[in-house]
């Protein structure tokens, strides 16, 4: 079977090979935010520490963000089929043993199989898409790829407290059986023969892996996001932080040197920041990124300070994902119309008035209010995204589209990262201030609750109720209403520095971005 005859077959199995790739994408979504949701019982099942708690979630983060750089170079050595079933494969398995773990080491080890397999099979997600779709269906078939990526990122935490209250956290790693099957009885067949091998290997003299570079740069990601994830433990100006912050630079630099001096088959072709769409586009998807993550926020939000369950708060943000899936196509079908600045500036300004909307009502405790400004970015998100991964990965020729793809994610990863770090730090360190100051307005002999942070009076931990006991009931809610203030004007800070980081992308895409048609 000739080239043309290959490529033909592939085109009409290419809404298979889409399907098949977005139930697999709902798979790692919802592995990555529904955790989050299981960590007290983890306290019931293995009597785990809090940090064995949080490593339950960073341990797939960290090895996801450390190798999908790796992950993206692979896929253009093995082709983007062979490491989305690799990928498929790995990450059923990793699940498995989470789901069946006797204890918490071997599930941590589990979560972090989990992100080896991810980071090989997320690079290879959008380019087995690209590659199958024409340039004039791309746009609408992206739109729905990233539109499915969205709405499990908010479905994950409904789930895993849905499986945790009424099943078993296990439920959420057991899922994974049928979605794996799923996916790969639908891509495999549709994949079976879509690539022809001229396009997989059309880079067989220069395929071999370049070992320096990827230590260095997996050394140097390993101490950034861990220096991000434990910053508002130890905090920024501690020793150890301090050292991997260190550590991170010198393996950057030790990457640069030795991916410049392996001309033959470097890890990442820096060659592809020279098509200014891409390079623009990457930022722009890093900037939202960041905002992404403020809606984990709002959950944890609805909680302090409504009082709602973990299971309720996560089905308030639902309705968000609504405007996820009838703009996805929009979004695609914009792009392919006006090119990929009308639909990113657009989004990035809807996302941008969302951001300044929860700013200005999130006092108001109103769920009508604080829903209309998820639900603009809801709307914002799909605009912004889907035009500028499609953009970003069509200016690359196909043999690069793999390392394209893996830096495209890994900068998303650490973007999210830093987010997490970042919002999380401005949220405590302004709630904080605003609490103690409230405080001392009340009377010098309260001054002991300086002692306790917004969240403990919060949650009513048994040390914060201890301290309150003695204190007349009335004197409870009012410190009890002091520190849902001060969660919500740290709340209302950490939206208006977000705000400021989508804004920043809008500016970019509008003074960067051409107007050309994709």
């Amino acid at each position: 079977m000739n080239k043309v005859q290959l490529i033909t077959r592939i085109a009409k199995r290419k809404w298979w090979i889409l399907i098949g790739i977005s139930t697999c994408l709902s798979m790692l979504y919802i592995d990555q935010t529904a955790v989050s949701v299981m960590l007290p019982q983890l306290k019931l099942t293995f009597g785990a520490s809090d940090v064995a708690e949080e490593w339950v979630i960073n341990a797939m983060l960290l090895s996801t963000a450390v190798l999908i750089t790796a992950g993206g170079r692979l896929s253009d050595i093995w082709g983007a089929r062979r490491s989305f079933l690799i990928g498929t494969i790995g990450f059923f398995a990793a699940s498995a043993l989470c789901g069946a773990a006797p204890n918490i080491t071997l599930l941590i080890m589990g979560r972090f199989l989990q992100g080896v397999f991810s980071a090989i099979l997320l690079p290879a997600t959008s380019v087995n898409i690209i590659n199958a779709f024409p340039s004039r269906q791309v746009g609408s078939a992206m739109g729905i790829y990233t539109g499915s990526a969205s709405i499990f990122l908010v479905l994950g935490p409904v789930l895993g407290g849905f499986f945790t209250q009424y099943l078993s956290w296990r439920y959420i790693f057991w899922l994974n059986i049928p979605l794996v099957c799923v996916s790969l009885f639908i891509a495999n067949f549709s994949l079976r023969k879509g690539e022809p091998k001229n396009l997989e290997k059309q880079n067989k003299k220069n395929n071999s892996f370049d070992w320096r570079s990827f230590v260095a740069l997996g050394l140097a990601n390993t101490a950034l996001v861990t220096a991000l994830m434990e910053s508002t433990r130890f905090g920024w100006k501690s020793p150890f932080i301090l050292s991997l912050t260190i550590l991170a630079i010198l393996g950057y630099c030790a990457f640069a040197f030795f991916n410049k001096h392996q001309k033959k088959t470097p890890l990442v072709d820096f060659s592809i920041f020279k098509q200014r769409s891409y390079a623009v586009c990457i930022i722009i998807m890093a900037c939202m990124q960041f905002g992404i993550i403020s809606r984990i926020f709002m959950i944890i939000l609805f909680q302090m300070v409504s009082g709602y369950s973990p299971l309720h708060a996560s089905l308030l943000i639902v309705p968000t994902t609504f405007p996820v899936m009838f703009m996805a196509p929009i979004a695609g079908r914009m792009l392919t119309k006006y090119g990929a600045r009308v639909p990113i500036v657009l989004g990035t300004i809807l996302a941008t008035l969302s951001l300044f909307w929860l700013v200005f009502f999130i006092r108001s405790n109103s769920y009508p209010l604080l829903v209309t400004g998820l639900l603009l970015f809801g709307m914002g998100m799909p605009l912004a995204l889907n035009p500028a991964l499609t953009t970003a990965l069509s200016s690359i020729t196909k043999n690069k589209r793999g390392i394209a793809s893996g830096v495209i994610n890994q900068v998303r990863q650490i973007s999210g990262t830093l987010a997490v770090a970042v919002i999380g730090v401005i949220i405590n360190r302004v709630s904080q201030y605003n609490f103690t100051s409230y405080i001392d307005t009340l009377d010098i002999k309260y001054k002991f609750l300086h002692d306790f942070s917004v969240t403990d009076i919060l949650m009513s931990t048994n040390a914060a109720q201890k301290a309150l006991m003695p204190l007349p009931n009335y004197l409870h809610e009012q410190i009890h209403s002091i520190a849902v203030l001060a969660y919500s004007n740290g709340f209302r800070f950490s939206m208006a520095v977000t705000g400021m980081v989508v804004l920043g992308a809008m500016v970019f895409a509008i003074l960067r971005l051409g107007k050309a048609k994709q």
